[in-house]
């Protein structure tokens, strides 16, 4: 490039091309790996979720898409590759329509937008499926698309609890009350910690109370079933606080 005027286009091309990349290809596989820990099949996912990232275009888009949307492109993938074969492949057919899984897919306007997406969709996939095993009616299954569609941060934790609910027949009770309750919704979609409570005792006719009870109060409810477990309130839910 001698003689040649340097712009900053050259300069960034540059630098992206001989450090940058190189800088975070030695992370990359280690930050992959943390994304994927403790998932099944832990490998496959890893290298689907490698491929994925390398997709990006510059090293800055795949720090931000392991950054923002590993977790839950390796948790969607963890319980979609615990169904059938039959139903893997239709779930893959549906996930090239989004831009977590298929970089050529349109990409939504925001990060909520990109999350909700995803899961909105193979949730709304499984209940369908569900609904045509009897496993929730398709009433029920409707109802409960509903409550999928309000905003809920990336957390893969409720993310999977939410998909293994529309999977359970036990749960659909559970379900249709967080959809009818929309504090509650929105509380167990930021923390994780309520939405475990909850999931883990839902088959304990006294928590069940609460959680029924308590359903429009989502902090007086976390503190109720700790206290049920004998455990005091550590007073932090998440930054939530309801009126």
């Amino acid at each position: 490039d001698r003689g040649k005027r340097l712009t900053v286009q050259t300069v960034e091309k540059n630098l992206e091309k001989n450090i940058y990349k190189l800088m975070w290809r030695r992370k990359a596989t280690k930050k992959t790996a943390e994304s994927v820990r403790g998932l099944v099949p832990e490998k496959k996912i890893n290298n689907m979720l490698f491929d994925r990232i390398t997709r990006e275009k510059t090293s800055r888009e795949q720090i931000l898409f392991t950054k923002k949307y590993a977790r839950i492109f390796a948790s969607v993938e963890s319980v979609i590759m615990k169904r059938k074969n039959s139903e893997i492949q239709s779930a893959r057919s549906v996930l090239q329509y989004i831009w977590i899984f298929n970089s050529e897919a349109v990409r939504p306007s925001s990060a909520v937008e990109i999350a909700r997406d995803a899961v909105e969709t193979i949730t709304q996939f499984f209940l369908e499926i569900g609904a045509r095993t009897g496993a929730v009616t398709a009433l029920e299954a409707g109802a409960i698309s509903l409550g999928m569609r309000r905003k809920y941060r990336d957390n893969a934790n409720t993310v999977a609890i939410l998909i293994r609910w529309t999977q359970d027949s036990t749960r659909g009770d559970l379900l249709a009350l967080v959809e009818a309750h929309y504090p509650l919704l929105e509380a167990v979609s930021r923390d994780s910690e309520l939405i475990q409570l909850i999931d883990g005792l839902w088959g304990d006719s006294k928590a069940r109370l609460y959680i029924r009870s308590l359903a429009d109060r989502p902090d007086k409810l976390k503190d109720r079933l700790l206290h049920h477990l004998g455990i005091k309130s550590r007073g932090n839910n998440n930054g939530i606080k309801y009126v």
